[in-house]
């Protein structure tokens, strides 16, 4: 545009002055004051060109110093976003943790119970943080709030010479058995004569409400009672799970040839009614439910755990007692299995040395030897092996398990119809060897015999329950 109007000047100049000098010829004075006035104009006329020559060059210079250096890289400072912070400020950056939950809608637990850790917290954080997320899921339970009702309680049996007050679950909250399984209604009321005497008098249906504890990262639930600021603690009834077992006959005894004298003679068995057996054999979580109830002393674990680990260090009588008690806490009828049985249920229709064949093979059981994380060191958790034909656990190893019978020394004359052998004799039967026995000592048909006062760290029981 410059150019343009400076080409225009020079031109209005020219043909200008030709014409004023052509037009006033002859007239010096007019032809003066023409030049005159030409001079002024064209003084004007460049005076603009250069104000704006001037700020062409102004708005150049502006533009370039707000252009980033092409130039020089190498001092060019970094761009920082919001998304990506620099380096240097991640060790006190402030990480925003999930707040924790207000409302809880339809029983989901799931954030108390199971909360996701953040990547950015700690494993210390997290821990304390799934702390006050339980501990507000209790002060709940304990204002009484019915969003976190478990379900209804009623008293139904009692005995205020044990203290043992039997009460009936009726399961509301469908987030229950997302915690606890599929729990049988029944459980035991740990509380004292007077307060279950008020318990009863204020009515026999009361509220159901569960608190959790973290221990060693593991979240512990328990039952409790809410009634006006006054917690009565639950122990809920640990039934042992049960197989069924169906009718069949087989052959009992060392049909391999390589076993002991006891073992023998062969001889067929007819079970002719079915039964139930417990899947896994018992563990201290159930147990201790029984030594809790009755006041007995709590057997020793040798340091290895409790909850679904084998109960262990159990004698003969302990094994008995719990089955008796059992039987009148749930009006089912329990027992130790007979030897028949025992072998008919860990056999599961083979005839082989164990369930799976005639070699022990490799992690299949816990035994000496066995090949396991567990060998001849401690007993292995529920469930860490297969289970057999009739879905039984640990048939093979991990704890001998008490039976019925009394032992004697040979099968001559043995009942062959699976009962349980009534022979007198001071020693009782313990079949399925242990986690510190060899593989010898696991095969189906082995059998030893022990005073049923002995108590081991390789000695446990499962129990049977008929129709």
């Amino acid at each position: 545009m410059t150019i343009k109007l400076i080409i225009l000047a020079i031109v209005f100049v020219l043909s200008g002055g030709a014409a004023f000098s052509e037009y006033f010829r002859g007239h010096k004075k007019l032809s003066f004051l023409a030049t005159v006035i030409a001079i002024i104009a064209t003084f004007y006329l460049f005076e603009d060109i250069w104000e704006d020559i001037e700020e062409q060059i102004s708005k150049t210079k502006e533009s370039t110093i707000t252009q980033s250096p092409v130039l020089k890289p190498s001092i060019q400072l970094p761009v920082i976003t919001k998304s990506e912070p620099p380096v240097s400020s991640l060790s006190t950056q402030i990480v925003t943790k999930p707040s924790p939950p207000i409302k809880i809608n339809e029983g989901n637990f799931t954030a108390y119970f199971q909360p996701k850790k953040d990547e950015f917290e700690t494993t210390t954080d997290f821990t304390n943080r799934r702390r006050k997320l339980l501990q507000q899921f209790n002060n709940n339970v304990k204002q009484r709030n019915l969003a976190y009702q478990a379900g209804i309680l009623s008293l139904t049996k009692y005995n205020a010479d044990s203290q043992i007050f039997i009460v009936n679950l009726t399961w509301q909250a469908n987030w229950v058995n997302q915690f606890f399984g599929k729990l049988e209604g029944k459980g035991i009321v740990k509380i004292g004569v007077k307060e279950a005497k008020l318990l009863k008098q204020k009515g026999l249906n009361k509220p159901l409400f569960i608190t959790a504890s973290l221990n060693d990262n593991q979240v512990e639930i328990q039952g409790l009672i809410v009634e006006n600021s006054q917690i009565y603690p639950i122990s809920l009834l640990k039934i042992p799970q049960m197989v069924k077992i169906p009718v069949g006959k087989f052959q009992m005894g060392d049909i391999q040839g390589s076993g002991s004298s006891d073992e023998k003679p062969v001889h067929w068995v007819t079970i002719k009614q079915p039964f139930f057996m417990s899947k896994y054999e018992v563990t201290f979580a159930e147990y201790d439910v029984f030594v809790e109830a009755t006041g007995r002393k709590q057997l020793n674990d040798e340091g290895w755990g409790r909850g679904n680990r084998p109960v262990i260090n159990v004698s003969w009588h302990d094994a008995v007692a719990y089955t008796t008690w059992l039987s009148q806490q749930t009006g089912e009828q329990y027992r130790l299995p007979s030897e028949a049985e025992w072998e008919y249920a860990a056999r599961a229709g083979t005839k082989t040395k164990y369930w799976w064949g005639n070699e022990i093979g490799k992690n299949k059981a816990n035994c000496n030897r066995c090949d396991s994380q567990w060998d001849n060191e401690q007993t292995a958790p529920l469930g860490s092996f297969s289970a057999n034909q009739f879905g039984l656990y640990d048939t093979v190893g991990n704890v001998w398990e008490w039976c019925a019978d009394n032992y004697q020394d040979s099968y001559n004359n043995f009942p062959t119809d699976g009962s349980v052998w009534e022979k007198s004799s001071k020693y009782r039967v313990l079949r399925g060897s242990s986690w510190n026995n060899n593989p010898v000592n696991t095969r189906a048909s082995d059998r030893v015999r022990y005073d049923p006062d002995y108590m081991f760290s390789n000695v446990g029981f499962r129990v049977v329950r008929t129709f």
